[in-house]
C-alpha cells in the first residue's frame, strides 16, 4: 500500500472511531426520549444509498455493539476467576451469542406479527429495529454487573431503580411496535411467544456457558 492511501486509511478510521464516542451518547439519548419516533427515522435513513447514510446517528449493529460488547470484555477481565476461563475469544463468541440473541428473536416475532414476508431485506429492517430496542437495556444490565464487580455502598437500591426501569422501558417498546404493525389480539399473542423464545434462548446460552466455563455468565455455586 502506497504511503499516502495508507495514511488516509488510518485518517480515515481515526475520525470514525472518535466520531462513535459523540454519536453514541446522541444516538442512546434520542433512541430512550422517544423510542417510535426514533426507529421511523432510522427506518428512512436506512434506505438511503449515498454517503450521508447514518451521518448523525449510529447504525443498529455498530450502536448494538458499541453499548455492549466493551462492556462485557471489562465484566470477564474484571471477574476474579478469570484466569481460569477460556480465551477472551471464546468469551467474544458467547458474548455475541447472548447480545443478539434477544433482537434475534423478537424480529422474527415483529416480522411474523406485521405479515411480512421472511426475507433478507425485511429480516435486516427488523433485525436493526430490535438492535436499537434492545441497546439501552443490554448496556444498563451490564453496567450494572460491572458495579457488582466493585460494590459500593449504598448503590444497590440505584442499581434496581435502573434495572425495573431498564425491562420495563424495553417492554413498553416491543408492545407498541407489536401494536402498531397488528391488532390488540395478533400483538399480544406475538408478545408472549417473543417472551417465551427469550426465555428459551436464555436458557440455550447459559448452558453454553457453563459447557464452555464462562463464569462471568452464571454463578457456578
Amino acid at each position: 500500500m502506497e504511503p499516502t492511501k495508507l495514511s488516509q486509511t488510518i485518517e480515515e478510521n481515526l475520525v470514525e472511531l472518535f466520531s462513535w464516542l459523540y454519536l453514541f451518547p446522541i444516538t442512546m439519548v434520542d433512541l430512550v426520549r422517544k423510542p417510535l419516533t426514533f426507529v421511523d427515522r432510522m427506518e428512512v435513513e436506512s434506505s438511503k444509498t449515498d454517503s450521508s447514510r447514518f451521518d448523525a446517528r449510529m447504525s443498529p449493529m455498530l450502536f448494538l455493539v458499541a453499548g455492549t460488547v466493551p462492556l462485557s470484555v471489562v465484566i470477564v477481565k474484571g471477574d476474579p476467576d478469570s484466569a481460569d476461563m477460556p480465551s477472551v475469544a471464546d468469551a467474544a463468541l458467547v458474548i455475541a451469542l447472548t447480545v443478539a440473541a434477544f433482537p434475534f428473536v423478537w424480529a422474527l416475532c415483529s416480522m411474523a406479527a406485521s405479515g411480512k414476508q421472511f426475507g433478507r431485506k425485511n429480516f435486516r429492517e427488523a433485525f436493526g429495529t430490535q438492535c436499537y430496542v434492545f441497546c439501552p437495556g443490554w448496556s444498563f444490565v451490564l453496567v450494572m454487573v460491572v458495579a457488582t464487580q466493585h460494590p459500593t455502598k449504598g448503590l444497590n437500591w440505584g442499581l434496581a431503580i435502573g434495572f425495573f426501569a431498564a425491562i420495563a422501558w424495553t417492554a413498553v417498546t416491543e408492545w407498541r411496535l407489536l401494536r402498531r404493525a397488528s391488532s390488540w389480539l395478533k400483538g399480544s399473542a406475538y408478545f408472549i411467544a417473543a417472551l417465551f423464545l427469550s426465555a428459551l434462548a436464555l436458557k440455550v446460552i447459559l448452558a453454553l456457558s457453563i459447557a464452555s466455563h464462562q463464569k462471568w455468565l452464571y454463578n457456578p455455586s
